[in-house]
This record gives C-alpha cells, structure tokens and sequence, in this order.
C-alpha cells in the first residue's frame, strides 16, 4: 500500500511523524508531503529514512503565496497522486489540497487516492464562519478520523452518511524507552535549574495566543505563593506569545523560578524532568504532550477549554475551568508525593490501554481500507 500521511504546514505534526513511520517499519510505501523545508531537527531526523519526503516548496513564504504554490504543485501531481492508495491529511493547509486532489478524481471518476483527513480542531472554539469552512472542505472526503467525539458534527455525520466519519484517540511512540539521569541531569542545567530544586511543574506546547501560556504564567505563579523556593516551573515552546509570556513572568516577579528554554525537539526529555504536568484539554482530549508525559508515568491536571463540557470523576485527566481551583490541586499534590505517584501509576495504565502507537496504527489501518472500498463507488 501506499500512503501519503499528510500535506502539512512545516511537516512537523507529530502525529503525522509517528503514523508514517509507524506504517514504513510495517513494510509500506509512504511518502510524506510537506508544505516547506523547517529546521531538519523539527522534521528530517524524526522521519524513518525510508520515508520519502518532499517539499511543496523550499522556503517559508506568506500564507497567500503558500496557498498558490500549493495548487500550482498539486495541479502538476495530480497523475502521481492518482497512483497511491490514500491521501492522508493533516491540518488546514492540507486539508484544503485535499479537496483539490478528492473533487479532481471524483470529476475524472478516478478511484484512487482515498482521501483521509484527521481533524486535529476537535472541540475547539472557532468562529462560525471558520466551522463552516471546516466542514465544507471535509465533505471532499472518503473519510474522517475524529480525535474524541466531538457532538457539534453530528449534523455533518448525518448529512453526509457517504462519508466513514471515526473516533481514533491520538497514539504516541514510546519505543524508544526510558530518559536517562544523564540526559535528564543535562537538561536541567542547560536551562538554569538549580540543584536546591526539588520538584519541577511544567508544560510543552505552541506559545500560540489558543493556547494560553500567559494564562499558565498566572496559574503557576498562583502555586507558587503557596509552596517553597525549591518548587520550580517549566514552559517548554516557542512562538508568536514568547514575548508576552516574558513580560508575565516579570511581572510576577518570577524570573530565575520560571524556566522557558524554547523549543525542546525530544518530548520525552521535556516531560522526563517534571514532577507535575500542566496541559489544556478540550472535553476529554488532550495534548500529544500530556500523553508522553502520562507514559512516563508523571501526574497530570488540566485546565478546561470547554465550557460546555460535563466535568466527571471519570475522566482520565481532572480539569477545571477556575484557575484558583486548579493551583490548590496542584498544591495538594505537590504536597503528596503519595497522591502524585498514584495519580501518575493510574494515568499511565490509561495511556498505555488507549493511546499507543501500535492501537492508533490498527485503527488508522482498517480506516484506510474502508476507505478504499468507499472510494471505489464513486
């Protein structure tokens, strides 16, 4: 079989990385289309080097110009896309080519390729108008893997009854074990965490506005009024709110006790010197990073984007929508190593049942065969 696992912005999407190589290990041909060349330490060395990988174009340009390139070069490889077996989409610039690739081989009444697209906005609070693009493109395809069940496209689900719409958890690559102390020792100095430190709370993600890091900035100077000097925080990422989340930490007075090395490329290593982990979830879904750090057996509360959302006790993740309420739980654990190791022990025997690699392959699997015969009645 052959497989396109994703036309993606920068080609870094994670989930992405671990599916094809996933399926390249397992014998398959894949390919993997990225929109620009990045950093060869976010892409290249993350990829299996029998993964093919090509570039829609060499440099980062505008959004404008990126959106033209794109078609120019999908209009150029529509016959080569017509030879694989599924086109595998991920994220909106791909999802948007996609369409292009799906309504040509419907117009030509072509077969191949299937066209898959995992929706990664799952729950998230968009505009109506950007739902509504969302879900136009979607119709251009054979089928959709949803992260959780997401109840706002159960209209979608029923109008378009054509179309294999599936739940498939996120899965993670932990195949590569254990952080040693050597590396984890290495880390914690490169980013000036003293040795006086005895427990560290942290989170990984995008510095993107979505996001809210300045919003973790708040919650973790809010612990730290309540637990001694030798707690510390860690913000791993980057990007567009680097400067605000700066600005916050001053402000709380902060500097030397909140950590922000930008950019760690290997989330195990980040998750493997925290104590406690931070994450955002949307209902019951959560970040890439949480998973890693729930494998690695570090306990995990979360903040609730979802104000819709019914908050259970049985809910792998404890979330809450109060930024006080959260702080005295992370308070309370920070105070029991008991209740962290417990929470961590049992958050692990989740993940390891719902969100590995090897179950998110299986799953995408069957996805793709179903969605071949679907295509086949076009």
């Amino acid at each position: 079989m052959h497989l396109i696992p994703a036309l993606t912005k920068g080609g870094g999407e994670r989930v992405m990385v671990d599916l094809a190589n996933s399926f390249a290990r397992d014998g398959h041909e894949v390919t993997v289309v990225a929109a620009f060349k990045v950093d060869e330490r976010l892409l290249r060395n993350t990829i299996d080097d029998s993964i093919d990988v090509q570039y829609v174009i060499e440099k980062k340009v505008g959004r404008l110009r990126l959106q033209f390139e794109g078609l120019l070069w999908t209009i150029r490889k529509l016959g080569w896309l017509r030879s694989h077996d599924i086109l595998h989409c991920h994220l909106s610039f791909a999802s948007v080519f996609g369409s292009v690739v799906h309504l040509s081989s419907w117009l030509t009444k072509n077969k191949q390729p299937a066209v898959v697209e995992t929706y990664h906005a799952v729950g998230m609070p968009f505009a109506n108008w950007k739902k509504k693009i969302h879900k136009w493109l979607a119709s251009r395809r054979d089928a959709i893997a949803m992260m959780a069940y997401d109840e706002s496209w159960q209209p979608f689900v029923k109008r378009h009854p054509r179309i294999l719409v599936e739940v498939i958890p996120n899965g993670v690559d932990t195949s590569c074990g254990k952080v040693s102390n050597v590396k984890r020792q290495v880390l914690r100095e490169s980013i000036g965490v003293p040795d006086s430190c005895e427990l560290i709370i942290g989170t990984m993600g995008q510095f993107r506005p979505e996001r809210l890091p300045t919003m973790f900035v708040e919650l973790m100077a809010m612990i730290s009024h309540e637990v001694g000097p030798e707690v510390h925080f860690l913000l791993v990422g980057d990007g567009a709110e680097f400067d605000n989340v700066q600005d916050a930490i001053r402000n709380h007075g902060l500097e030397g006790r909140i950590h922000t090395p930008g950019v760690v490329n290997d989330p195990k290593l980040g998750v493997s010197i925290m104590d406690l982990y931070l994450t955002l979830n949307v209902g019951s879904v959560t970040g890439l990073a949480a998973i890693e750090a729930a494998f690695a057996g570090v306990p995990i509360v979360g903040y609730q984007l979802n104000d819709q959302y019914e908050i259970t006790s049985s809910d792998w993740i404890w979330t809450s929508r109060d930024l006080e309420v959260i702080a005295n739980r992370a308070i309370e654990l920070v105070r029991s190593p008991k209740k962290r190791n417990e929470l961590g022990e049992s958050q692990m025997e989740y993940a390891k049942s719902q969100h590995s690699l090897s179950s998110m392959q299986s799953n995408y699997f069957n996805l793709y065969q179903r969605a071949i015969e679907a295509a086949s009645t076009r």
